[in-house]
């Protein structure tokens, strides 16, 4: 004895999923254009954006280029009038081209910066007990 039901199944045409596609009616090809500017218009946004939080994360990461360094084989300069008489140098610190003199004066504790750069008081901090 033959098995129908398996013959059956081989006679049975193959559906296909484009096999009876018909143009659809102007509304909803309009509506289909929308759809496709839409996904165009969003996968554009999020590419902007993904390029933006690189571009933002690439920044923050890279070397400070803002701080002017001194420059390598430079001219000295003499700095002149900044500390007081009888003033101490505590200690100091170097901030691009801004030198912070920490000076004791008295019992007084003094900031003075200057620009390393021009030799020019740029700022006296007293600071108080």
């Amino acid at each position: 004895m033959a098995n129908t039901s398996s013959s059956s199944t081989q006679n049975a045409p193959d559906p296909s999923p484009h096999q009876d596609d018909a143009p659809l009616d102007p509304a909803m090809e309009r509506v289909r254009l929308k759809l496709r500017r839409l996904i165009l218009v969003s996968g554009t946004t999020v590419l902007v954006g993904f390029l933006a939080v690189l571009f933002a994360v690439m920044y923050k990461i890279a070397p400070d280029r803002s701080k002017s360094a001194l420059p390598t084989g430079a001219e000295d300069v003499a700095i002149a009038n900044v500390l007081p008489e009888g003033a101490r140098i505590v200690s100091t610190a170097l901030d691009g081209s801004l030198l912070a003199l920490t000076i004791e004066v008295s019992g007084a504790t003094r900031i003075v910066v200057v620009d390393v750069g021009t030799g020019a008081v740029v700022r006296r901090i007293e600071l108080a007990p």
